[in-house]
């Protein structure tokens, strides 16, 4: 296959991520004032003003978050295949997964939590001109960041499902506490991992042209 520059659909993925790291930040102010209302509550001095607005505030920032995530993930999907088809032409081999493969294998259950991440780490490496130093730990990082955030959240969810007194509803506010500061540090660290693999792919290209 040509080279096709995946440069624009990376600058794409990098918007999107720090639109979600923004909006995950705000959620983790969220949850903090949830906590802080979860007090009053206690207490018996809050209004049900206070409570709707927290409330609404809470739904309209989880929706734009998901709206951000799912462009993220669109944008990231795309990049990465493109990323994953240029490899041949930049003389950096044919990797093991195909391009289609690359986005396939991000929904197969159980395989999501490893494969996924061999791909992106193989790219990195194959990328890498002689001598260019390895960043294994910002990967490993993101990935990290990536499955425990997805649990922690999960987890969170089941709880406030469920929850019908105020320590429950703490508990799920504190929990998804966790998993807004874990979302936050994880889109950060995803785009940096997007700039690090496109960096190597363009100066590779660059040494070619």
């Amino acid at each position: 296959m040509p080279f096709r520059s995946a440069g624009a659909r990376a600058k794409v993925v990098v918007a999107c991520l720090a639109a979600y790291a923004g909006l995950a930040l705000v959620n983790t102010l969220i949850d903090v004032s949830g906590l802080s209302l979860m007090d009053t509550i206690a207490a018996g001095t809050a209004t049900e003003l206070e409570v709707d607005s927290w409330d609404t505030l809470t739904v309209a920032v989880s929706m734009f978050g998901l709206v951000t995530l799912v462009a993220s993930a669109i944008a990231y999907l795309a990049w990465l295949s493109r990323a994953v088809e240029n490899a041949p032409a930049l003389g950096a081999g044919v990797p093991p997964r195909s391009p289609r493969a690359a986005i396939g294998w991000w929904f197969a259950p159980l395989a999501n939590l490893w494969v996924p991440f061999t791909i992106v780490r193989d790219l990195h490496d194959r990328l890498g001109a002689p001598g260019a130093p390895m960043q294994r730990a910002l990967l490993g990082s993101w990935w990290a960041m990536w499955i425990v955030s997805n649990v922690i959240g999960n987890i969170a969810g089941r709880v406030w499902a469920a929850a019908d007194t105020v320590d429950t509803l703490r508990s799920a506010i504190e929990l998804d506490l966790g998993a807004s500061v874990l979302e936050t540090v994880g889109a950060i660290l995803a785009l940096l991992v997007v700039r690090a693999i496109q960096s190597r792919e363009d100066a590779r290209h660059a040494l070619q042209g």
